[in-house]
């Protein structure tokens, strides 16, 4: 420490002490039982105060011994004007509790000749505290912005920790720079130096992503904030950069199936793994740039699968990433806190609206939650055709509109501008994802596809416009997009579904106005390098479609895809200003309606509605 710097610490110290001395008893108001006699806690002074942990040095075979210190998060080092420095360093100690924490579950996270500071959420905040816990939610941001480094612990080490650390590695390597070659045969993967398509390692790695650190809320705030990022599987580490860089190798190469653990449900927390690695990082870049500038709406969506123990918490553990944050308030209902973050999103950003709308997704709606809120506390069930999907234009169905609403009186409803266009006649069973299984004859998406042709066969027959049955039924199957979900399907789509129908059918053409093709696929063509790796997008396009919905049709002969709980005599709907159509379900012959969730229904998503004669928006009212 310099003299600047310690002139500038003595000044502060100073400066407390006199806090101190004018207000001996504090500030800050415990209403819990935390001010008894045996807690090991003792009651912060200040809003601005925390704990940190004092871990003393020991062996692993020693029990864990820390002690908890109080210390202020409105110190930061100054940078003295005559020097140029780079970086700064901040103020983590202030006056000892004297209460010692033995922690015996465990063996410690790595071996230490010195003492360590350490924030660890779970000690330094008293969780029985709602007041301080509230409190401490606040300054999180703070903690991990001055924070030096931040350790992700993983866990213990298991018997494939080894293999799959070394896998990791050489995939980054390998494929970093590989832009433009398909990873389809066995030997590309010789030719980069990769294990084999059925080699254990990739499950390994997959059992490594698979660990509970992945699924948690609270990571996405930690690993944005903070500036040196490593995961500690045990005594092994990865740096943040490395394992990011090896997600997207994996994601861009279409190599996420190769991970799969065996069961799947923890297959589908494998790809989330990757996936929500990927996400953080994009939010890191975004935060470096534009500091909590963050909507509301985007982390409550990319934290939406993640788990948290305390179902408010889907909301405040996202506050220090946030332009528009609420203070945390644990002793309001869940609901309510729903729809106070509902109403923040609305009146910081009315257009928001229609992406708010996208995120109800349901099978049964919560009997204390208006239908246009979102119900945070449950995993989406579906890939979102709609949210932010205006923003390369994939789908128009209300173009050249802005978006138009207002609280209803009532106070619980909104009255929104919409257009109700269309009525459900038919819906299917909820769809099979599995798009390798359609040409196997018994196989349940063999028999949800043929299912699918039964109901065009009687309700779809004529397309309005002049769309073809074909292209309506393929495009319906991938929701008109390509598998990254930012851009429309590409006609390469075309040939291989036909394939795929026409096998599955038995026949050919499956449809009178199905196209001829100049080249003549077979199934064969489908392990090959450009059709193979069309295949496996479009498989990724297919399952983000369709997974979670059903397929139907309507009164006007479009087919379509549709929630899950939709129903026969449901109406479908487009708001002013919404880039995708909804399904609406009213309550009497004059009541209210109820939101069943967005929905890709083909010949109207490009605006087509807008055109037509005796078109005009009126006010709906959703309860």
């Amino acid at each position: 420490m310099d003299p600047f710097e310690e002139a500038a610490l003595r000044n502060f110290v100073s400066k407390r002490e006199a806090e101190v001395s004018a207000h001996p008893t504090g500030t800050h108001a415990t209403t819990t039982e935390t001010a008894s006699n045996d807690s090991i806690y003792k009651r912060l002074d200040r809003a601005q105060d925390m704990r940190i942990v004092q871990l003393s040095p020991g062996t692993f075979e020693e029990s864990i011994h820390c002690t908890l210190h109080e210390c202020s998060t409105d110190f930061e080092y100054p940078v003295d004007p005559t020097k140029q420095i780079q970086g700064t360093k901040y103020l983590t100690f202030k006056a000892p509790t004297f209460h010692v924490v033995s922690i015996a579950s465990g063996e410690p996270i790595w071996r230490t000749d010195v003492t360590v500071n350490l924030w660890i959420d779970q000690i330094c905040i008293n969780q029985n505290d709602l007041d301080e816990k509230a409190q401490q939610v606040v300054l999180m941001s703070t903690i991990y912005k001055r924070a030096w480094n931040t350790l992700i612990w993983l866990g213990e080490e298991t018997a494939t920790s080894s293999s799959a650390h070394a896998t990791l590695v050489a995939i980054k390597d390998a494929l970093q720079y590989n832009t433009t070659e398909a990873i389809t045969t066995a030997d590309d993967f010789e030719r980069l130096d990769l294990p084999s398509p059925k080699s254990e390692a990739w499950r390994a790695v997959g059992q490594l992503l698979s660990r509970p650190w992945f699924q948690r809320l609270w990571i996405v705030q930690e690993a944005v904030l903070s500036h040196d990022l490593k995961f500690m599987d045990g005594r092994k580490h990865i740096t943040w950069d490395d394992m990011t860089l090896f997600a997207i190798c994996m994601i861009e190469n279409n190599l996420e199936s190769l991970l799969d653990v065996g069961q799947s449900a923890e297959h589908e927390e494998t790809e989330s793994g990757l996936s929500r690695i990927r996400m953080i990082d994009r939010t890191r870049a975004y935060e470096r740039v534009h500091p909590q500038q963050s909507s509301l709406l985007g982390p409550l969506v990319d934290g939406r699968g993640s788990r948290a123990t305390n179902p408010r918490d889907k909301i405040y553990g996202i506050m220090g990433i946030t332009a528009n944050p609420l203070y945390p308030d644990y002793t309001l209902p869940v609901t309510k806190v729903f729809i106070d973050a509902a109403r923040k999103i609305l009146d910081c950003d009315a257009p928001s609206l229609i992406d708010l709308l996208c995120c109800v997704d349901y099978e049964q709606p919560s009997e204390n939650l208006p239908t246009w809120v979102p119900d945070w506390s449950i995993p989406r069930q579906t890939v979102s055709i709609g949210f932010h999907g205006a923003l390369r234009g994939i789908h128009q169905s209300a173009k050249d509109t802005k978006v138009g609403w207002n609280y209803h009186p009532n106070g619980v409803s909104l009255n929104i501008s919409g257009f109700r266009c269309d009525t459900i006649t038919s819906v299917g069973p909820l769809a099979n994802f599995v798009l390798t299984d359609l040409v196997i004859r018994g196989s349940p998406a063999h028999a949800f596809i043929m299912e699918c042709l039964g109901q065009v066969s009687q309700h779809g027959q004529k397309q309005p416009g002049d769309t073809s049955i074909f292209e309506a039924f393929w495009q319906t199957f991938v929701a008109g997009k390509d598998h990254s979900g930012v851009q429309k399907a590409p006609r390469d789509y075309e040939a291989i579904f036909a394939l795929l129908i026409d096998t599955a059918t038995g026949r050919s053409p499956s449809f009178p106005d199905q196209p001829t093709f100049k080249r003549k696929l077979n199934l064969a063509n489908l392990e090959v390098r450009r059709p193979g790796q069309v295949y496996r997008q479009m498989q990724i396009a297919f399952k983000a479609a369709v997974k979670g919905r059903r397929f139907g049709t309507t009164a006007s002969g479009c087919m379509g895809l549709y929630p899950k709980s939709t129903q026969v005599g449901d109406l479908v709907c487009i708001f002013s200003g919404g880039h995708v159509p909804f399904v609406l379900r009213q309550h009497g012959e004059l009541g209210p309606y109820q939101l069943v969730g967005e929905c890709y229904q083909h010949s109207i998503m490009n605006g087509q509605l807008m055109s037509m004669a005796g078109f005009t928006f009126d006010t709906i009212e959703i309860r």
